[in-house]
């Protein structure tokens, strides 16, 4: 796997943690776990807790928002001082699923990061019915959900967005000395939609977004329709954008190629929000495919990626 480069801001350091990063988790014991696919109904254990972390302090907490809402909100902050511009953080959702699956040795590449995993007061690894809630935007008028997304709600991503930007920004920075140029989001599938509508929306919210497998399909295509007349950064400093998905999750209904011809590429939804991305001036946008993974598998392929650019 090679790893993408941003023009800007991507230190040594951060090349170097990314290098060792992809060494911890790419062994061949790393290897059979990535390629693992979700399962929602996994008893989430937690064992990066059991013993204290030589790099962070880590501590859960809840949250309840304005709506009535509970979040279970996990942190990881680090046991050393801040910079003098002080500590990136990297806001992850799925928090449960994450903290679940971060080891220490992951950790201990990215000393100086704050990590907050955003999850919800359940015994699994994922709460189904709250994160479709929370990670999706309302459906335009015409569309209607079908599949397993019809049984689920969906629609409030603009108050989660406001959630995370208010009140759990005040609890997960509170006593910390925050560098507020590397604040990052990082989602899997309804949450790389959520980081993608954050961007579309809000997009100033953070200085870097990672969408991993993003369900850009949501809602006809949605996102397509919002991106031509989303608002720009104030901020003067491209947002990073890394887009990541596996080459084993195109649509069943994608088009054949040609034999000898085959290309690795999203589908043609994630396709054309990428290239529409790319065109804008104040967003820095990368893609990375993971070879041989499908879409569950990227969820943990894609932690190395996304510490090492923040």
């Amino acid at each position: 796997m090679t790893s993408p480069t941003f023009s800007h801001h991507t230190s040594m350091t951060r090349r170097n943690a990314m290098h060792a990063l992809l060494g911890v988790w790419l062994g061949a014991s790393a290897l059979s776990s990535l390629a693992q696919p979700r399962n929602f109904e996994v008893v989430a254990n937690y064992a990066i807790f059991n013993a204290p972390l030589s790099s962070h302090q880590l501590k859960r907490f809840q949250l309840t928002s304005a709506k009535g809402h509970a979040y279970e909100i996990f942190m990881a902050v680090p046991n050393k001082a801040p910079e003098k511009a002080g500590y990136p953080i990297l806001y992850m959702l799925d928090g449960n699923a994450v903290f679940d699956r971060l080891t220490p040795d992951m950790l201990a590449q990215v000393p100086d990061m704050v990590i907050v995993g955003i999850g919800y007061p359940t015994p699994y690894i994922h709460d189904v019915m709250a994160r479709s809630r929370d990670y999706t935007p309302p459906l335009p008028q015409r569309s209607e959900p079908t599949g397993r997304a019809a049984s689920r709600p969906t629609g409030e991503a603009a108050y989660f967005l406001e959630f995370v930007q208010g009140d759990l920004r005040t609890a997960a920075e509170n006593g910390l000395h925050i560098n507020t140029e590397r604040r990052a989001i990082w989602g899997h599938s309804y949450g790389g939609l959520f980081s993608l509508f954050t961007l579309l929306t809000k997009p100033d919210a953070f200085s870097t977004y990672i969408p991993v497998s993003p369900s850009v399909s949501w809602g006809d295509d949605m996102l397509q329709t919002l991106a031509p007349n989303a608002p720009h950064r104030q901020n003067s400093q491209p947002a990073k954008v890394l887009i990541m998905y596996g080459d084993q999750e195109r649509r069943r209904n994608a088009p054949v190629e040609p034999e000898g011809q085959a290309t690795i590429r999203p589908n043609h939804a994630t396709q054309t929000l990428l290239e529409t991305l790319q065109q804008r001036s104040d967003l820095n946008v990368q893609s990375h495919v993971f070879e041989g993974l499908g879409h569950g598998a990227t969820f943990s392929a894609s932690f190395p990626y996304a510490l090492a650019v923040v």
